[in-house]
């Protein structure tokens, strides 16, 4: 296809979704525009990027210099790609799906290094456009509630025609999606219809309600149980052609972490952090309109309390990676968790493993929210959320429910029942067996 066709097509794409979107109209358009402007990013953090006037200017800008940009494109064919963040993440989701399909070698395009060869004239002509929304999108940041997603929004149209001027490129027919959960998934999933590629969108164990409540996709993976239930609720605002079941992203990594016949450490429970204070003190929005704070300081402070009132078990508390990201973080992050814990047995894990590394040094996992928790259950092991506050059901009355405490009240019982436990006898009393690695299905 050429070059300016790519261009002019995805323009198309981009007016139908603001024009259908404002309009409130209830199709993929319409899905696409409220994902993008209400849907959960990374990519804007701060206490100012609501209300940062030059956000569309500096947006603007970084899309120039990547249509501008001349490193250099390996010329392929290939039919099938992987489309994920960052080069850190080539390697995971590789040996994913190569565990998944029994082949290899699939090439991968990143979000944040996409090489291009588009020509002269149509980066001239990608350019002038660029200028022409981007200060049309800059008048509308005046009155908009928050300027940096107007801005973003500039530069995901510009990523989006870079990846499917590759995919042309290249002759791809099927993308594996790792994306899905930021808020320009649906446009993603808008071209890939129009260009005629199929889109395989595959979340995290997550519950749905977090990032896929609107969805354009070719197809949607199941990557836990639960998630069944959830789709069940959303699809009614989703455009999808099939739906299918694979284990979630890390389980290919677990194998040698699966519960065998030795004990685990009966007298320590396990806190999986999701660095709510790291991210409150970077601004950074949480899920739920931000009450995920909430639920992690909750449950932390109820666990305290069983701790006070149960002293012969020791706390070991399972960092989030950014929390020791840097060595200053780490230092910072044990004086916080001493200090919030003090007087009781704690422990920081900070031998530089992951989470599921250290499984059977506990009896145990309590979080607020966290995927860990999902593969701990993978492995064999007991677990138990604790979104303390929260209002509706996490995992939409699945049995994943049975193990979800969500009142103080009820917090010391049900932690209680699950330490009195055995493994076998867990997984059998709370319903669990689908989560475990011996029940995990590969198709739907």
């Amino acid at each position: 296809m050429r070059d300016w066709k790519i261009i002019f097509k995805s323009l198309w794409i981009f007016v139908q979704v603001c024009f259908l979107g404002v309009l409130k109209v209830n199709n993929a358009f319409g899905w696409t525009w409220k994902k993008w402007m209400h849907g959960h990013t990374f990519r804007t953090t701060g206490k100012k990027s609501k209300s940062d006037i030059w956000a569309v200017p500096r947006y603007g800008m970084r899309s120039l210099r990547k249509i501008w940009d001349k490193r250099h494109l390996t010329l392929s064919h290939t039919a099938e790609v992987i489309y994920c963040q960052t080069t850190s993440q080539e390697l995971q989701f590789s040996n994913y799906i190569s565990a998944i399909k029994g082949k290899g070698n699939r090439l991968l395009i990143y979000r944040d290094d996409t090489p291009h060869a588009l020509g002269v004239f149509c980066r001239l002509v990608l350019t002038v456009m660029v200028v022409v929304m981007g200060t049309f999108l800059f008048f509308c940041s005046l009155f908009a509630q928050h300027r940096s997603r107007l801005g973003l929004m500039l530069l995901q149209w510009v990523e989006n025609i870079l990846l499917f001027h590759r995919c042309a490129l290249w002759s791809v027919e099927q993308i594996y999606f790792f994306g899905g959960y930021e808020n320009d998934a649906c446009f993603t999933g808008l071209m890939a219809r129009i260009f005629n590629v199929h889109l395989i969108t595959i979340p995290s164990a997550n519950p749905i309600r977090n990032f896929y409540q609107q969805v354009v996709t070719g197809t949607f993976v199941i990557t836990a149980d639960f998630q069944h239930v959830e789709y069940d609720k959303y699809k009614f605002n989703w455009c999808c052609d099939s739906i299918q079941q694979w284990p979630f992203i890390e389980f290919s990594k677990l194998t040698p972490y699966i519960k065998g016949d030795g004990p685990t450490n009966s007298k320590s429970i396990g806190f999986l952090s999701r660095g709510a204070w790291l991210r409150k003190k970077r601004a950074v929005h949480a899920q739920n309109n931000n009450k995920d704070f909430e639920y992690e300081d909750r449950c932390m402070t109820a666990l305290r309390q069983f701790l006070k009132l149960n002293p012969v078990y020791t706390l070991v508390v399972l960092p989030h990676p950014m929390e020791c990201h840097r060595p200053e973080l780490k230092q910072e992050a044990v004086a916080y968790y001493n200090d919030f814990f003090e007087g009781l047995n704690i422990e920081f894990y900070d031998k530089g493993l992951k989470s599921y590394e250290c499984f059977a040094d506990v009896n145990v996992t309590v979080t607020a929210i966290s995927s860990a928790n999902i593969e701990r259950l993978y492995c064999g092991y007991k677990a138990m959320f604790a979104p303390l506050g929260a209002e509706m059901e996490f995992f939409s009355g699945s049995t994943l429910d049975n193990i979800v405490c969500r009142q103080e009240e009820k917090f010391d019982e049900l932690l209680s029942d699950i330490l009195s436990r055995e493994e076998e006898d867990f997984f059998h009393h709370y319903e669990l067996l689908p989560y475990r690695f011996d029940s995990v299905k590969i198709q739907r």
